[in-house]
């Protein structure tokens, strides 16, 4: 008769461990005592008999085990958590879940969380914006609350004339920084060429001096280069 040493899974405490058992040839199996089973190569810690994690569980009864051969009872790493578009919850208290939420493009995306709304026009703003002393919808210039400005283009730094008289037309003047502006007029109401003053110091005054080239609204006294 013959017999070898095989490790067989019992029930202690009820719980599944590994013990070291006699198997023969006449068909008998035997547990063996730990005193006196083989010593040889270490045990995997998922058939050792040893809770080697501490958590309360031996071997194959601890979910860190797959098989016996594994070497340990660790508990493998919870899974990632699931995006906020397919987590099943409200996770921006609208009432919306996942790819219900209009904040959900995709259920990859991290967040239920509303796009932030696009700045408001003009003429939504509760702004005066042209400076007329109206406001949004009650000034002229807005078409509709979605219009982008108060001002009509056919302000006098859109209109095509050269309403100041300086020879230069809308976005070509300097007092126009875009074409919604009211005014062609430079900020001082007296331009070189009509305030009395020798601007270029060349003894000639206003229209006296040639820089104006006749123009008593022009903004230099000084000959153009």
């Amino acid at each position: 008769m013959t017999c070898t040493f095989v490790s067989y899974m019992v029930a202690e405490n009820g719980q599944l461990v590994s013990r070291e058992h006699q198997q023969c040839s006449d068909g008998t199996i035997t547990q063996v005592p730990a005193a006196v089973a083989p010593r040889g190569t270490a045990k995997a810690h998922c058939e050792d008999g040893l809770d080697n994690d501490s958590d309360g569980k031996v071997d194959r009864a601890d979910p860190g085990c797959e098989t016996l051969s594994d070497n340990s009872e660790a508990d493998p790493p919870p899974p990632a958590p699931k995006a906020q578009c397919e987590d099943g919850l409200d996770n921006d208290g609208d009432g919306t879940l996942d790819m219900m939420d209009t904040g959900c493009a995709s259920a990859t995306d991290a967040t239920e969380g509303d796009p932030p709304p696009p700045p408001a026009t003009d003429c939504a703003d509760g702004l005066d914006n042209d400076g007329d002393g109206l406001v949004d919808m009650d000034d002229p210039g807005c078409a509709a609350p979605t219009s982008p400005t108060e001002t009509p283009f056919n302000s006098a730094c859109g209109d095509g004339i050269d309403n100041d008289g300086d020879g230069y037309i809308d976005l070509a003047d300097r007092q126009c920084a875009t074409p919604q502006g009211n005014s062609e007029q430079p900020a001082d109401p007296f331009p070189a060429c009509k305030d009395g003053i020798d601007n270029d110091l060349d003894g000639l005054v206003d229209l006296a001096d040639p820089g104006c080239g006749g123009n008593a609204n022009a903004l230099t006294e000084s000959p153009a280069a």
